[in-house]
């Protein structure tokens, strides 16, 4: 189990994993995080000495919230491995936040270098307000989250407005694993100065869309996703 190959997870990106609606996540969320800490403790070894020494021969995006991600493939199941590095120093990401989120999924990640931050929410709904109304209120915009074929973000909005408050930061250290459940608003906090890498592993979609939070008035938004570049990929493998 200390060395287990990702070749069972096929090319194939992320999101094409999570849009096979054959799949149909039956385990409850422990179960999943009990199957997935296996999953990434085993593939541990590989990614380090296979995969980041090698990250200039994968095709890899910057994330709108800043943090590169690598696609290493899905499974037969419907699961996504992906690997999310957070370079230090300036990183690329959308020109609107906080972008604090949920996920449609279960979702795992064992860290490989540094230590992963992250800040989670209570999120109350504030209904469709005025824009002048959510600016002086400092609320911030729903938008579920699909995906073009390109690539891009697709950011589609109703018009409902949200408050939303802290209730917890998570610090997580090298060599331990981070669960999040599906439907829990939150956003990493790993600042500039840091190097973070993770490598994380995604149930099957559950049968809504993510939500994003954004301070935007009411307008659909599309976030193109950047290719990294080879030189980035280079400077991200000093873990």
């Amino acid at each position: 189990m200390n060395n287990m190959s990702i070749e069972r997870f096929s090319a194939g990106t992320h999101d094409e994993g999570h849009l096979l609606r054959s799949h149909v996540e039956t385990r409850t969320p422990d179960q999943f995080f009990e199957h997935a800490e296996g999953e990434l403790r085993g593939m541990h070894e590989t990614v380090m000495n296979q995969v980041i020494p090698n990250l200039e021969q994968y095709a890899g995006k910057w994330h709108p919230l800043g943090f590169m991600v690598w696609h290493l493939g899905v499974n037969e199941g419907g699961e996504s491995l992906r690997l999310h590095v957070w370079p230090r120093g300036e990183r690329k990401k959308s020109p609107v936040g906080p972008h604090i989120h949920n996920h449609a999924w279960y979702l795992s990640s064992l860290v490989l270098a540094g230590e992963y931050t992250d800040t989670f929410f209570d999120v109350i709904d504030r209904g469709v307000v005025p824009e002048y109304e959510r600016k002086e209120a400092g609320f911030l915009r729903k938008y579920q989250l699909g995906y073009l074929p390109n690539g891009t973000d697709a950011l589609v909005t109703y018009g409902e407005c949200v408050s939303v408050n802290p209730n917890e930061e998570r610090q997580v250290p090298t060599g331990a694993i981070h669960n999040i459940v599906d439907g829990r608003y939150h956003v990493p906090t790993i600042g500039e100065e840091k190097t973070v890498a993770t490598l994380v592993l995604d149930s099957v979609e559950l049968g809504y869309k993510t939500t994003v939070l954004i301070d935007s008035p009411p307008a659909a938004r599309q976030d193109p996703r950047i290719h990294i570049s080879a030189q980035e990929a280079v400077a991200a493998k000093s873990l």
